[in-house]
């Protein structure tokens, strides 16, 4: 048995609540996740999780394994980055999710300056605009605009983007230019954004000077974002 795998799948199998999940984000056969755990209760002659058709809960032994487990691979974990940090090469996999309009103009074009300057980074990188759960889809990090929700995990402003209101020049040609934001009421068709978390369409915000102003778009074709 491979004590240090096993340990990491019992880890991430308590963190995300399932086997399947565990094997997913591991990207192992989940036969072997199984075997493995299975040689780990033999090897501590405990039980770690109790496991049905619906759900799996960690016993009261995994509990207090789970602890000693995560200081081990933290410790595990420090020592790799100390020599990794040594030798001036960073390695390793890393996940990424961004979302789409991030990922299509900034974050892409980039990645072959990255992947030249980085070449043992195994590099994950996903693409949406939906709630990520970091734990248990083992995702090392997101890029995302707006406010953190989650206050326990760890955040970074790393840019700040204006919003923009637009018109394609086709349209601006079949309806009066509008000179004046409350112009766009009844008089033109919005399109705005929705949130995916809670279904509301954002407002748009127009300010100059003194004087500031809210239209709900009302919009019936939107784009989701967190």
């Amino acid at each position: 048995m491979d004590q240090m795998l096993a340990l990491r799948v019992f880890v991430r199998i308590a963190e995300s609540g399932g086997f399947g999940k565990a094997a997913d984000t591991l990207n192992i056969p989940r036969p072997t996740v199984t075997k493995l755990i299975q040689d780990l209760e033999t090897h501590l002659r405990v039980k770690l999780f109790q496991r049905s058709t619906r759900k799996v809960t960690v016993t009261d032994e995994g509990q207090a394994y789970y602890h000693r487990a995560l200081k081990v691979l933290a410790d595990v974990d420090e020592m790799d980055t100390l020599f990794a940090d040594s030798s001036g090469t960073p390695r390793g996999r890393l996940r990424v999710d961004i979302g789409s309009s991030l990922a299509n103009l900034i974050l892409l074009p980039h990645l072959p300056l990255f992947r030249q300057r980085y070449p043992e980074i195994q590099l994950e990188l996903g693409v949406s605009d939906r709630e990520v759960d970091l734990i248990g889809e083992g995702v090392d990090c997101v890029i995302r605009g707006g406010e953190l929700t989650d206050t326990s995990l760890i955040a970074r402003r790393i840019a700040s983007l204006d919003w923009g209101t637009y018109g394609g020049t086709g349209y601006m040609r079949s309806r009066k230019l509008p000179r004046h934001p409350e112009e766009l009421y009844g008089e033109h068709d919005l399109v705005g954004y929705f949130s995916s978390r809670t279904g509301r369409v954002f407002t748009m915000f127009f300010e100059r000077g003194d004087e500031k102003i809210q239209i709900d778009p009302k919009c019936t074709r939107g784009v989701s974002v967190n």
